[in-house]
């Protein structure tokens, strides 16, 4: 089945590569959509794929690549999908 996941990153998670290494792994889970940074440090993004690939990708977020530091991580499942072409960085 196909699911819809936002996702927001609370920490270190800034200015250390997080957007790019979110990208790369996105992209090694067959998932579209795309990350962007927040205004208040944070880091948002939407996914889309198949739902084990999307609980794989939310287990990640908890972590984040090796340079982060990541305090919080929230998500929820949407119904509402996007049809996103690819994953990108904005």
């Amino acid at each position: 089945m196909i699911r819809h996941a936002n996702i927001t990153i609370q920490g270190q998670v800034q200015g250390v590569s997080f957007r790019e290494n979110t990208r790369k792994k996105a992209k090694s889970l067959s998932l579209k959509g795309y990350v962007k940074n927040l205004e208040d440090g944070s880091v948002f993004i939407e996914a889309e794929g198949e739902e084990r690939d999307v609980k794989k990708f939310i287990i990640w977020c908890h972590m984040g690549p090796e340079l982060s530091k990541v305090d919080k991580t929230r998500f929820e499942f949407n119904k509402d999908f996007k049809y996103f072409r690819e994953f990108t960085v904005e």
